[in-house]
């Protein structure tokens, strides 16, 4: 009888360390203003993190995805996908 209570007191205690959450992703994006050449001809484009094109947002469906956007152009940004 010790047996069981004491295994029955272990697993409860290990149920509290599990635990299953839908993935999650965490983006830091600067929005502003570079230069760059990407037809061969140098002109202002928008770029995030200091990089035209931007990066690349690899993640799978249903994953929870934030992305902070500090907007350090001189207008209004919209950003979709």
């Amino acid at each position: 009888m010790a047996l069981l209570f004491m295994l029955t007191w272990a697993a409860a205690a290990l149920w509290g360390f599990c635990s299953a959450a839908d993935p999650f992703a965490s983006f830091d994006w600067n929005v502003a203003y570079m230069k760059a050449a990407p037809l061969g001809v140098e002109q202002q484009v928008i770029s995030i993190n200091g990089k035209f094109p931007g990066p690349i947002v690899n993640v799978t469906t249903n994953w929870n995805v934030a992305v902070n956007v500090l907007n350090s152009l001189d207008e209004p940004l919209l950003i979709t996908w």
